[in-house]
């Protein structure tokens, strides 16, 4: 009975046991490519909806700064966690000088396992888009809002309810898609 399955012949050349392989790996592959076309950025947080976490810290002059000073701003604004050795943060900054500058945004940079030092060299080469550049070596402030890496960003609501996060570089998309109109919903409320 063995044999007769084996010996079965596609168009009369190839035994059908040869594709078996072929397909099983057809499938995997398929798969494969729909995982990685999904979004990454795009990972959930639990704290959409909640209210930024509490937090004291010292900004990068060394005053302190709390979780209250972005709140009692009373403006829609972003936290934007980066850092001086993070390729993907200087590859989203034009984005961010765009949100401040055009669309007055304020941002507060949270420089996440840095040093003082290396951030204000970085900020020294690149320019800050920053309303206030908040330290974080011990990345305390990370661990609140479950930062998986740099960049992410969050836009904070004039209450300050969490209402976006984003995983990733800012590209001009994004900005244009997800972003600019999330803060514009939310000033509007």
């Amino acid at each position: 009975m063995v044999h007769k399955i084996f010996s079965y012949k596609i168009l009369g050349r190839i035994p059908v046991f040869l594709f078996v392989p072929f397909i099983v790996l057809m499938v995997i592959f398929v798969n494969f490519y729909i995982g990685l076309s999904r979004p990454t950025t795009g990972l959930p947080s639990a704290l959409i909806g909640q209210s930024l976490p509490k937090f004291e810290q010292r900004t990068l002059a060394g005053e302190a700064f709390t979780d209250r000073d972005i709140i009692e701003n009373g403006q829609v604004s972003m936290i934007n966690i980066f850092a001086s050795w993070c390729v993907p943060c200087l590859a989203e900054h034009p984005q961010l000088q765009l949100l401040q500058t055009q669309h007055q945004v304020p941002i507060y940079g949270v420089a996440w396992n840095d040093s003082a030092e290396n951030i204000q060299n970085w900020l020294n080469q690149h320019g800050s888009v920053f309303h206030e550049v908040i330290m974080d070596q011990e990345q305390y402030i990370g661990l609140e809002l479950g930062v998986y890496g740099v960049p992410e960003s969050y836009i904070i609501d004039k209450n300050g309810i969490i209402r976006y996060r984003l995983a990733g570089v800012i590209t001009e998309e994004t900005l244009r898609d997800e972003i600019l109109p999330i803060i514009e919903q939310w000033r509007a409320e």
